[in-house]
This record gives structure tokens, C-alpha cells and sequence, in this order.
């Protein structure tokens, strides 16, 4: 007779987000957010974002991250969709994007402000 299947309560898969990662990890090693985000160095605000998965830390937080909580890098790696730094990515392009907007357009301003002074400077 075969043996009975093993019955798991929770599934053997569960999904977690690098948010819950990151509280599991901090939790483990009985530290505050506050403490977590001194030793990074960010604002409290800003590294509860990260465990509330409102936003992802950037990659150099991610080495400091690795390093205060001791796991490899590529453990955080594994909780960060393509899909999610795809966006990121977007974002940060986005941003850079619009710096450059206004920048050109600071330029455009000095510019007509220079030709407005020349053309009243021919009709008086």
C-alpha cells in the first residue's frame, strides 16, 4: 500500500514581497526600523515605504541593506519582479527626462528675456 500524501497546513509556495522580506529579516535580528534605517543611512519614513512595499529601495540601498541584515544581495533580488524594476527604471528615466524639460525651458526664458531687451532697445 502507498503512503499517505503529506498534508501541509500552509502552502510549501508562498508569495512574499521584498517589503515582508525586509520586516521578517529586521524582526529576526530584534531591530527597529529606526535602527535599520540609521545604520543604511535613511530617513525612518523612507525605509518603512520599503517594508510597507509603497517603494522599492534603490540598489545601493539594497548592498547596504544586504550587509546590515546579513544575506547575500541576490536574496533581495529574488523578491523584486522584472516587472518592478522595469518601472523603476521608467521612473528614474522619467525624472531625468523632466529635468532636462526644465532646463531647456530656464534656457528658452533667458533667451527671450535677452531679445525682448534688444528689440525694446530698438523701438524705444
Amino acid at each position: 500500500m502507498p503512503p499517505k500524501p503529506i498534508r501541509y497546513k500552509t502552502p510549501i509556495y508562498t508569495f512574499m514581497t521584498l517589503g515582508t522580506f525586509l520586516r521578517q529579516l529586521r524582526q529576526a535580528r530584534n531591530l527597529s526600523q529606526q535602527e535599520v534605517a540609521i545604520a543604511i543611512p535613511v530617513s525612518q519614513s523612507t525605509y518603512s515605504e520599503w517594508e510597507s512595499d509603497v517603494r522599492l529601495p534603490k540598489t545601493k540601498y539594497l548592498i547596504l541593506l544586504s550587509r546590515e541584515l546579513r544575506v547575500s544581495f541576490n536574496e533581495f533580488t529574488n523578491y523584486i519582479s522584472k516587472e518592478e524594476l522595469h518601472q523603476d527604471s521608467e521612473i528614474i528615466q522619467l525624472k531625468a527626462e523632466i529635468a532636462l524639460l526644465r532646463q531647456r525651458e530656464e534656457q528658452y526664458q533667458v533667451t527671450i528675456q535677452a531679445l525682448q531687451r534688444k528689440l525694446s532697445a530698438l523701438h524705444p
